[in-house]
């Protein structure tokens, strides 16, 4: 979270603010001080805490008629929740996020939802659960920008190259990832690729260009590999680096 000028590195002011809702405000306005503080936490990486507060902000809007705000703490959940490794409850909150978009008619959100629970299956090797919903998602498309649409052409990649399926994820990757913007996954799935096809160089070129993704479990996905790779082409000190 920042403004145009300044980055925030402190949650002072909101912690002031939920105090005072705490003690003299409605039910509204403490369950939205709960959720900036929750999201003033994940922009300090303060995971735990972020998740705290998020899941008193929920408590708070289950009793109220604001769909947006429910909304909202349910995304921010999702992705607290992926960051700290806790598949079960991404996949939860993923759920909740697209029951909740669905009633908002929000199809941006409801094809994100999708993309997010088929993650929260993807991590916990439900790889078939996974597909279905990564498939869903494929209907809504048309309302995401160019960019989210790469990301989900990625994971469709992925998931065929999971399959087995070369043919249609290289098809994926052409059409969408690699020529629309830089995505870091993809390159791990198109490493991957290389790797099964015996092509191990190139696979270590593609592998390389994902070590940058600020995604972190897309950077240890390429030094996994990386050190796989390494190993199969007889570098054992490249490898132990990775």
């Amino acid at each position: 979270i920042s403004t145009r000028h300044e980055q925030i590195t402190s949650d002072s002011t909101i912690a002031a603010s939920v105090r005072y809702y705490d003690q003299h405000g409605d039910k509204w306005h403490q369950a939205m001080a709960y959720h900036y503080r929750g999201m003033v936490n994940y922009a300090l990486n303060k995971i735990p805490e972020a998740i705290q507060d998020l899941k008193k902000a929920e408590t708070l809007a289950e009793t109220l008629d604001d769909e947006l705000l429910r909304n909202k703490i349910y995304n921010q959940l999702a992705y607290a929740n992926y960051r700290s490794s806790n598949s079960p409850q991404l996949l939860k909150y993923s759920k909740k996020l697209l029951d909740s978009s669905k009633r908002m008619n929000d199809s941006v959100m409801v094809a994100r939802s999708y993309m997010m629970v088929a993650s929260g299956f993807a991590n916990m090797e439900e790889m078939d659960s996974a597909r279905v919903y990564m498939l869903q998602s494929l209907d809504w498309i048309d309302a995401l920008d160019s960019l989210t649409q790469s990301e989900l052409m990625d994971g469709v990649a992925e998931m065929y190259q999971a399959a087995g399926d070369v043919e249609k994820a290289e098809q994926y990757l052409k059409e969408w990832v690699l020529k629309h913007s830089y995505r870091g996954r993809a390159y791990v799935t198109l490493a991957c690729i290389r790797q099964k096809q015996g092509r191990n160089e190139e696979a270590v070129s593609c592998a390389k260009k994902a070590l940058g993704a600020a995604d972190p479990f897309v950077h240890k996905q390429s030094l996994d590999l990386l050190a796989e790779l390494y190993s199969q082409m007889g570098d054992s000190s490249q490898a132990y680096a990775m």
